[in-house]
Parts: C-alpha cells; structure tokens; sequence
C-alpha cells in the first residue's frame, strides 16, 4: 500500500489516463495528502515532481494554500533538497520523483518517519503534445 511509500505511484492520471490499479494507488496518496494538509506544516512537491492543479487538489480535498511547488535546484539534487526539507521539520509531506534510485527512497522515507513526515514517489508523465 502506498502508505508504506515504498512504491512508485503515476501523478494524477485522470489528466493522462493511466491504469486502474495507479489510479488507486494516487487516490490512496491523495487522501493520505488531505488528511496530511490539515496539520500546521506544509507539503512540498520538489521541482521534478509535476506541478499539481488547484482543481486536482480540491478533488480530493487536500488544502492548496499549504501546498508549495519548489523549484528545482541548481545547486543540489533531488535527494538533498528531500533530506534537508525533512530535517528542517516545517512539511508534514514531501512527494517527490520516481527517479530517486529504490535503496535512498527507502533512506528517505525512514528518515521521514523519524522526523514525522511522510515521503511519497511519483512518476512523471511525459508532455502531452498540443
């Protein structure tokens, strides 16, 4: 189950039309991202992750206004950005890409715990062609 954070989940699939089964699995972490949204920290998407939608947000009730895009970074990589937002204990959920090799997701995701914030992955979809 996506709560263990430890699987890949595809972003937001209605707008590209993926599987049933992501589908459940974003649905999960959705609700997971409400529920998450009502505690006083934020929830940070780094810059890899795609720019989620006021509209898509508001589907599943999670609160847009504590919901910060980050850019991304020239300096750092997507892992350190990760750590020092987990250490700095101001984000209660950090959703951040597949891309992160498997055995630092799981790092991520302990460390995390410890500092009572929940890592999710997702995957980005490649640009629909207008």
């Amino acid at each position: 189950m996506l709560y263990s954070n430890d699987a890949t989940t595809d972003f937001f699939q209605p707008r590209f039309g993926t599987s049933k089964r992501s589908s459940v699995h974003v649905s999960s972490m959705m609700q997971r991202l409400a529920q998450l949204s009502n505690q006083r920290q934020w929830i940070l998407f780094t810059g890899e992750c795609p720019r989620p939608q006021v509209s898509e947000l508001s589907t599943y009730q999670v609160d847009f206004h504590k919901v910060i895009h980050m850019k991304p970074s020239q300096r750092h990589n997507e892992v350190d950005i990760v750590l020092q937002a987990i250490r700095r204990g101001t984000a209660s959920a950090i959703v951040a890409s597949h891309r992160i090799p498997a055995h630092l997701r799981q790092s991520l995701i302990t460390t995390g715990q410890q500092h009572h914030c929940e890592v999710f992955f997702v995957a980005q979809h490649p640009s629909v062609l207008h």
